[in-house]
């Protein structure tokens, strides 16, 4: 009988060696097969009506990387939890992505061993869904063989995030969602201010570029001392900040931990609040920050 497991992942989330250059144990770089998979995996796409997926170095070189290492195991341990793949990407520079699955295979005895590996990823539904997926953007490949005999395979697929070349258009789009939550709750809608905007703005910015994430500044300058250079005039002022990523969706996400939150709810939920200043910022990771002011006026 041949033998093989497999194991399947997928991270919300690249290297520079080969498995020629893994060390600490003697592995054999089988890349001739990684080809074929590609070559293969291309081909079933194609019929299916997906886009080719560009194969890049850095994901060949990430999954090598974990390839070379789970050959290095007994075979009884070479499933057992390891290093994140998202790890290894952060190691490699590629932060910024929608999302990454990682698929590993352990495989002794075929002498096809690509034809067996996309066969049965073929009767597997849910991985070969993932495979096939029109979003996936790029695609990475690795196998190796270990001191006994078992071949390791590693395929990693990543979708490129998807961020609008102006970031002003999700604040746009949260500001409409906040106004339709407020609307729904018999309130008015709030009005943007472009003094407000900016604030929040260069909040999210700081954020994203410092890697905090407070109503303060590490210098703890807070959103009174924010608005003070601007001379506004208010009775009250509050602030709902937030930050995801690896989201199909950060805007809703957004906006859905918020209402889920009683202190963020009572702010978009309160109708002397009529001013509102929104901004959005991403960092080198693909996180984003969300900041949200809030302003009564003066009476008048």
């Amino acid at each position: 009988m041949t033998p093989s497991f497999y194991r399947s992942r997928g991270i919300a989330v690249l290297l520079a060696v080969t498995a020629a250059l893994v060390t600490g144990g003697a592995v054999k770089d089988k890349s001739y097969i990684a080809d074929a998979i590609v070559q293969l995996l291309q081909e079933h796409r194609s019929a299916a009506g997906a886009p080719r997926l560009e194969r890049r170095a850095a994901l060949d070189e990430a999954a090598a990387r974990r390839a070379g290492a789970l050959a290095r195991r007994a075979p009884e341990m070479k499933l057992v939890e390891e290093e994140p793949m998202d790890t290894l990407l952060r190691e490699s520079g590629v932060l910024r992505y929608q999302r990454v699955q990682e698929h590993v295979e352990m495989q002794q005895g075929y002498a096809d061993a690509s034809g067996a590996a996309v066969g049965r990823w073929r009767q597997a539904t849910e991985t070969w869904s993932m495979m096939m997926d029109p979003r996936m953007s790029a695609l990475g490949v690795a196998t190796v063989v270990g001191d006994d005999g078992w071949l390791v395979l590693v395929t990693v697929f990543l979708e490129d995030l998807h961020v609008p070349d102006d970031l002003g258009e999700w604040e746009a789009r949260l500001l409409a969602s906040v106004n339709r939550i407020r609307v729904k709750h018999g309130l008015s809608p709030q009005f943007a201010s472009s003094d407000l905007s900016r604030i929040a703005r260069l909040h999210s910015e700081d954020m994203a570029r410092r890697d905090f994430f407070a109503h303060a500044s590490p210098e703890g300058h807070d959103l009174s001392h924010r608005v003070m250079g601007f001379n506004l005039e208010y009775l009250h002022l509050a602030e709902n900040i937030g930050r995801n990523r690896g989201q199909e969706d950060p805007v809703e996400v957004a906006i859905d931990g918020w209402m889920n939150s009683p202190a963020h709810r009572k702010n978009i939920l309160d109708g002397d609040l009529i001013q509102c200043g929104i901004g959005i910022a991403m960092d080198e990771r693909g996180m984003f920050y969300f900041t949200q002011i809030f302003l009564q006026p003066p009476r008048s």
